[in-house]
């Protein structure tokens, strides 16, 4: 299948039948088409998470609007604010406590970002998760543009108020994809997936954010595929780094 010139492949990643009503949705949201949102999502709670700039928030705050149902982005919730922005993390109880507060409030969430390694408790909570792995160059791009727009050009140049907080983040997470598992990377996040027992879809490659919002609630809406864990591929070659 194709979608805006892009080759979409879906893999399973366990052996499944693909019901009607998954591949109905998977067309029409190929196709741009519209449908009604069910009842079920009254108490639902998805996870999305990925590598800095992968596009978790971004596509949160979608599902959000389409679902009509809250986003809670652990980065907001998880860093401290107090003197700059992003200026270093609250201790790991803290961030704990103030994100299962959270999603204790909410009969139904969309959580965003990371939890690997401090919030696996949370996790029990969520009942479908979606994994985005995007390529690094486009990441990193994502990434210092939404820099420039946050605090302008010349805080992030050399020299800027944020020069040097702007070039660790650049540099972090320019690693992901090569990093070992015990820290935030690739890796890490495949590990910690295997051990999560409620269904992951992963899409992998670059896409218009209508596209990754119709395909991830194409496999929200699947009544077998959202039991399972799938892949789908956007079509962009050598997302896997070199070893």
């Amino acid at each position: 299948m194709r979608y805006n010139n892009v080759a979409v492949q879906i893999k399973l990643v366990e052996e499944i039948e693909i019901d009607e009503k998954f591949g109905s949705a998977v067309q029409s949201a190929l196709e741009g088409s519209q449908w009604s949102i069910p009842t079920e999502f009254s108490y639902m709670k998805i996870h999305i998470f990925g590598a800095a700039g992968a596009g978790s928030t971004t596509l949160g705050s979608l599902l959000s609007g389409r679902l009509s149902i809250k986003q809670i982005d652990v980065d907001q919730l998880t860093w401290d604010h107090t003197t700059r922005p992003f200026g270093g993390r609250h201790p790991r109880k803290i961030r704990s406590a103030r994100v299962r507060a959270e999603i204790e409030c909410e009969t139904s969430a969309i959580v965003t970002g990371s939890l690997c390694g401090w919030g696996d408790k949370l996790v029990e909570r969520f009942d479908i998760g979606i994994f985005l792995h995007v390529p690094t160059a486009e990441r990193l791009r994502r990434i210092n543009l939404r820099q420039t727009e946050r605090f302008g050009p010349d805080a992030i140049a050399p020299g800027g108020e944020y020069y040097g907080d702007h070039e660790a983040l650049m540099t972090w997470a320019g690693l992901y994809d090569y990093s070992a598992p015990n820290t935030r990377s690739y890796a890490q996040h495949r590990q910690w997936m295997r051990k999560q027992k409620y269904p992951i879809l992963t899409l992998r490659g670059i896409a218009h954010a209508r596209s990754v919002l119709d395909l991830g609630l194409s496999y929200i809406l699947g009544e077998k595929a959202m039991k399972h864990r799938m892949t789908i591929d956007l079509g962009v070659d050598e997302l896997q780094p070199t070893r």
